[in-house]
């Protein structure tokens, strides 16, 4: 899905409100009014991945949760670099950068 937005010209990923996703995995429990994410949610998408771990209390409306948000940004920067008008050799720089 990536490639096909990226083809399209599509960025809207990276700038608009929202977080478009691949894909979704994790496992959960529920009992004794306790939600529990575990081992963790992962949400996946092409402009960052997120993982959820921890416990929501549905009767105290409480979350203890752990979330980590990784943003691939040099996955991204070259192609928005090149398309910004910024030539090459950022682009080729940040390519380099990520691969290092």
């Amino acid at each position: 899905d990536t490639l096909w937005r990226r083809l399209k010209l599509d960025f809207s990923d990276l700038y608009e409100a929202g977080v478009a996703f691949d894909a979704i995995s994790g496992k959960a429990t529920l009992g004794n009014g306790l939600l529990t994410l575990d081992p963790e949610l992962q949400i996946v998408g092409p402009s960052g991945a997120f993982k959820f771990s921890g416990t929501t209390s549905m009767a105290q409306e409480t979350l203890d949760m752990n979330m980590v948000v990784v943003l691939p940004l040099t996955q991204n920067l070259p192609l928005a670099a090149v398309l910004l008008g910024a030539g090459a050799p950022i682009g080729g720089a940040l390519f380099v950068l990520d691969k290092v």
